[in-house]
């Protein structure tokens, strides 16, 4: 069964080259929420280094958020390769969301930013932790810095909702400098916690009785679905705008993008279905193939 899914996939996406559709996500950056940062006698117009540390926006389905309530959060770093020495700060999020350990009992997972780097996780209150990290050397890169993963309550209402993730700020114990703590380590600290933070979130979409991939609501996935995705797919390109709820539903993959991928998806499993007599559920079909996470 996995060697045909692999069959199908290659072959849609030879179909799917034939197509290009662009998008932007935009993260505003600001600064940490907590404490001020102190920025008297400090002109951040001098500041070498101006890193932004960035927590990931997702915003999913309500039928997503039922059926994968599991979520993982990652948090990055640009602009700061190899600047970074030491850092701390807390991560806190929606006290509707439950914190899971990973396998390790830990409470997130370092990523390829901070492989030269120790980091360590611990509990700061029930609903977030405190991150910090220690080197020898300015040898913190870009890239993530770490991730984990919480759960979305149970109760999720129908209107769906948003569960912030947010990056906070104390001045008596959180710091980010180079291993000199220097002029310029001070100025990329306050650059930081001033105006370098993007904040995140997990949006749930409100329910629609409409079900993914059903473009035309006729109670099947098949041809002229992909069609009716491609045919947004071109007014998307022409600069024309679409609702949240239609996303929700044309948004096949669940990458937040509309775009010919997601026809290929429907043309895999029409192909898939007609060997199989449609005995799989669309939605197990695109989880089965990894299609969708």
């Amino acid at each position: 069964m996995k060697n045909l899914f692999a069959k199908i996939i290659s072959f849609t996406t030879a179909v799917s080259l034939l197509f290009v559709s662009t998008t932007t996500q935009v993260f505003a950056a600001g600064k940490a929420l907590g404490d001020e940062y102190d920025l008297s006698e400090l002109d951040l117009s001098k500041a070498q280094t101006t890193p932004v540390i960035t927590i990931s926006q997702e915003e999913i389905p309500y039928e997503e958020a039922i059926s994968n309530p599991v979520r993982t959060v990652s948090v990055s770093i640009s602009g700061a390769q190899k600047a970074y020495a030491n850092a701390g700060f807390t991560i806190r999020f929606d006290d509707r969301l439950t914190l899971i350990k990973d396998e390790d009992d830990e409470l997130a997972v370092p990523g390829k930013a901070l492989r030269s780097c120790h980091s360590m996780f611990c509990h700061d209150t029930d609903h977030g932790f405190r991150a910090i990290v220690a080197s020898p050397d300015n040898v913190g890169r870009d890239g993530e810095m770490f991730s984990f993963t919480v759960k979305l309550p149970d109760n999720i209402s129908d209107k769906g909702g948003t569960f912030p993730i947010e990056l906070y700020y104390n001045k008596e114990n959180d710091l980010f400098t180079n291993i000199d703590v220097d002029d310029n380590s001070k100025l990329m600290e306050a650059s930081l916690f001033s105006q370098g933070i993007e904040q995140g979130f997990i949006k749930v979409q409100p329910k629609t009785s409409q079900p993914i991939g059903d473009t035309n609501n006729d109670g099947k996935i098949d041809s002229l679905d992909a069609t009716r995705i491609l045919l947004l797919v071109a007014h998307i390109s022409a600069g024309g705008q679409v609702s949240d709820m239609m996303i929700a539903i044309f948004d096949v993959n669940g990458d937040k993008i509309v775009d010919s991928l997601d026809a290929s998806a429907i043309i895999a499993y029409t192909l898939f279905s007609s060997l199989n007599n449609y005995a799989t559920p669309f939605l197990d079909f695109l989880k089965a193939t990894g299609i969708r996470k």
